[in-house]
């Protein structure tokens, strides 16, 4: 399969489970899972995820966002900012709700103004992008360990059902930008 046809599969894939996120009846990936709402069986697992999730996407948000205001990226590859950013404030969303409805404190997201980085505007709009798909894999295979370790140990239907999704798309996004990167 080549590149492009693999990024449409793979965008056609999160618009799907981004639309099972957005309802708040449904979990990612599925029509018939659990909704984010108090819980009887969860563990601490599964708050302290979430927990410490919210802060790890709002920093993959914030690579993304840093991107978008670069001129000269190739399509796909804001393309993947884009979808990142909105997967990943989706996630955040569905998980402060879920935190919410188990009396457990959220942690804030950052919601001000990002400060720019003055060595990212010094960069070639290839070498942004290079800088870009070297972070993001980088912070996207911690979250895969982070979304793995949390789902093989967690009690919630619906964080479980969450973090495998969250795993699943990151590694096909990892795929991906190691595939732009070697070429």
């Amino acid at each position: 399969m080549n590149t492009r046809t693999r990024f449409a599969t793979l965008t056609a894939v999160t618009t799907v489970l981004l639309a099972g996120c957005a309802s708040s009846a449904e979990a990612p990936g599925t029509a018939t899972a659990s909704s984010p709402t108090a819980e009887v069986d969860y563990n601490e697992t599964d708050v302290a995820f979430a927990q410490m999730m919210i802060p790890h996407h709002d920093d993959a948000i914030a690579i993304s966002e840093l991107l978008l205001e670069s001129e000269g990226v190739r399509g796909e590859v804001a393309d993947l900012a884009t979808a990142i950013v909105a997967a990943q404030t989706t996630e955040n969303e569905a998980m402060a709700t879920w935190l919410e409805a188990q009396g457990a404190p959220v942690p804030d997201t950052f919601d001000g103004e990002r400060a720019s980085n003055p060595e990212l505007d010094a960069l070639t709009p290839a070498e942004r992008e290079d800088a870009f798909l070297t972070s993001m894999i980088n912070h996207h295979e911690h979250g895969v360990v982070m979304s793995d370790s949390a789902a093989d140990l967690g009690k919630s239907t619906f964080m479980v059902e969450l973090e495998r999704s969250m795993s699943a798309i990151q590694k096909d996004e990892i795929a991906l930008m190691k595939e732009w990167l070697d070429s």
